[in-house]
């Protein structure tokens, strides 16, 4: 990468978003799971650029952040059940379990 030591931006994010909110060791534990996973060096995942860390820590700290969608999925109200269709089906489930 560009060199053994990260770029400030990256340090000053990490302390910003994770400071108070999580313990070091979890954000070494994510890195070190991240980089055994799949990015270790010369594999194919190995990080090439800094910006490997926010992605790997975003997704192993921040809920939901690596269920993210570049947008909001597309509301289909064929989909939507009202509730009574609902309270139907769970008693059909019971009743087949019981």
């Amino acid at each position: 990468m560009d060199g053994e030591e990260p770029p400030p931006n990256l340090m000053d994010w990490i302390g910003e978003t994770f400071e108070g909110v999580r313990p070091a060791r979890d954000v070494c534990n994510a890195l070190n799971a991240a980089w055994h996973r799949s990015a270790a060096p010369g594999k194919k995942n190995a990080p090439r650029k800094w910006n490997w860390f926010y992605t790997a820590l975003r997704n192993a700290l921040i809920p939901g952040a690596a269920a993210r969608l570049p947008e909001p999925p597309a509301a289909y109200p064929e989909n939507e059940a009202e509730l009574a269709a609902i309270s139907r089906g769970v008693q059909a489930i019971e009743l087949a379990d019981a």
